[in-house]
């Protein structure tokens, strides 16, 4: 009888013990700060993708604090009422969540959810990889919000034409168009591109298309106006204006080269792996680790956002195809070469 007692004892001492500390480790677990990673895009989309990688090699103490992940996939939406279910979505998630740090990624993010934790009393915003300027989101007007603001490479992509000698020969100045599609994150780098001083070359108006038929007229056009053509965004291009699904975005790089009549670059920075003769883009890497980074600040040193000063982009990658480089009787410094193979981004 004694015995039955000590075990009985004993196990309920066990029980208690495992009880408790579940409990202290569920505890744990639900008290650690919260991030919500919120990008504009999918999952699989190689932006996004590098981005992650940046934000993973910065927030590795997963101890410290629990990570949790939300894509819109913004491109995927047709129409403006789209966008504006994906943002109702993303703060629904957002609020059950209720995160301490809201990491907003790209400029769909921004304009459908985090711009909406404007002053929150609890979420901090830290944003990346936005072409616009912060206070088209009022973020200037903000106590809880700082980031990473995206410039495109415009001084490299210039540096390197003006190093090309087939252009070093022209008896007048180098003319450059840039086509874009008509998504929302194009105007704040068609903002940039027109702010820019290009000088000493010569930029002829940019063109946007809506639709694949839009898309093959302006080529055109730009393929009569300019010794370069430029492409910015061209993954939400569909086969009509309102199509469900865009078109691939290696067939659009792929047709456009084969049927270009001047040679096409971009800053996107996929461009050279779907197909592309040259990209010099910002690097997704950075914007990642410096988003990572700022988050870091908020919750390991106690720093305000608005401590925290806005960051602008400083590193660029080159992609290069090199079958399309020879075609088009183009040579660039051997250094240029060096560092697509040094980013990975070197084709045959």
């Amino acid at each position: 009888m004694k015995l039955i007692r000590k075990i009985t004892v004993e196990g309920l001492l066990v029980g208690i013990f495992v009880l408790v500390s579940v409990g202290l480790f569920v505890w744990y677990n639900a008290s650690k700060p919260r991030i919500v990673i919120l990008h504009s895009f999918e999952e699989n989309d190689p932006w996004v993708q590098d981005i992650n990688t940046g934000i993973r090699r910065v927030l590795q103490d997963r101890s410290m604090y629990r990570l949790h992940w939300y894509y819109m996939d913004s491109k995927s939406q047709n129409s403006v009422q789209g966008l504006a279910a994906a943002g109702t979505n993303a703060r629904a998630a957002i609020d059950k969540i209720n995160p301490d740090i809201l990491i907003a990624l790209d400029d769909d993010a921004q304009q459908y959810a985090a711009r909406y934790y404007i002053n929150h009393p609890h979420v901090k915003v830290v944003f990346g990889g936005i072409d616009h300027d912060p206070g088209d989101y009022h973020y200037d007007l903000a106590n809880n919000v700082t980031g990473v603001v995206e410039r495109l490479p415009l001084a490299a992509i210039r540096e390197a034409l003006l190093a090309i000698p087939r252009f070093q020969k022209l008896q007048r100045p180098l003319r450059l168009g840039l086509l874009s599609d008509a998504s929302g994150s194009v105007l704040g780098e068609a903002q940039q591109w027109e702010n820019f001083d290009w000088g000493p070359v010569e930029v002829v108006p940019p063109q946007q298309a809506a639709n694949w038929d839009e898309w093959q007229e302006k080529l055109d056009i730009l393929g009569l106006q300019a010794d370069v053509i430029v492409l910015s965004g061209y993954r939400t291009i569909r086969r009509t204006e309102g199509g469900l699904k865009p078109i691939p975005a290696d067939q659009i790089v792929q047709w456009t080269e084969a049927h270009s009549a001047v040679p096409v670059i971009s800053y996107q920075g996929q461009f050279a792996h779907e197909g592309g003769m040259l990209t010099i883009g910002t690097s997704p890497l950075e914007q990642g680790e410096d988003a990572a980074s700022m988050a870091l600040e908020i919750l390991r040193d106690g720093h305000d956002p608005s401590q925290i000063p806005v960051r602008y982009s400083r590193q660029f990658v080159v992609g290069m195809k090199q079958s399309v480089m020879e075609r088009r009787g183009i040579v660039l410094p051997k250094v240029y070469e060096v560092a697509a193979r040094a980013a990975g981004r070197y084709y045959p």
